[in-house]
């Protein structure tokens, strides 16, 4: 499979599982395409990772400000304010769900807003099971947003991308 077919693949993974239609993506959700995002934001979460030369990102999921998991076409990519770290899909095997960690409250940039929107979320421990059984783990906030990155992506496993 090229780079094309594996976007598409996650495109369609997004948008049937999701039920959703293209036009109604804003990229401005929490978990979205990441071509819909603006073209400021793209450059600067593109500009943290290095992307190989075919590698295209297709899908963006905000854990908090500064942070992100990004699906590419051939694999996760967290980014995080001092690293990133990923796992390519043909190493992937499955993901394997923890216990909830602990209550964390976001930081907010102005009291105003902390005292309107402060809401504390429930973190898990999210693992990705490589196929040589090493377990990567990755703190991830419980709901319907981790709901939808694990069923949008928990096929990843299927893409594997021809060597040119």
């Amino acid at each position: 499979m090229g780079h094309k077919q594996a976007v598409e693949k996650i495109k369609v993974w997004y948008l049937t599982r999701l039920r959703v239609t293209e036009r109604n993506v804003r990229g401005t959700e929490p978990f979205t395409l990441f071509y819909k995002m603006t073209q400021k934001k793209q450059e600067k979460i593109t500009e943290k990772i290095n992307l190989h030369p075919l590698e295209i990102p297709v899908l963006l999921f905000t854990i908090r400000a500064g942070e992100y998991i990004i699906n590419t076409s051939e694999r996760f990519v967290k980014i995080t304010p001092t690293k990133h770290e990923s796992v390519y899909y043909d190493e992937f095997e499955s993901f394997i769900y923890y216990s909830p960690l602990r209550w964390e409250e976001e930081p907010h940039k102005s009291k105003e807003k902390k005292s309107q929107l402060a809401k504390p979320k429930l973190y898990i421990e999210l693992g990705l099971k490589k196929t040589s059984k090493e377990i990567i783990i990755w703190k991830i906030p419980k709901g319907d947003d981790l709901h939808s990155f694990w069923n949008v992506t928990r096929s990843a496993d299927t893409i594997r991308i021809e060597s040119t």
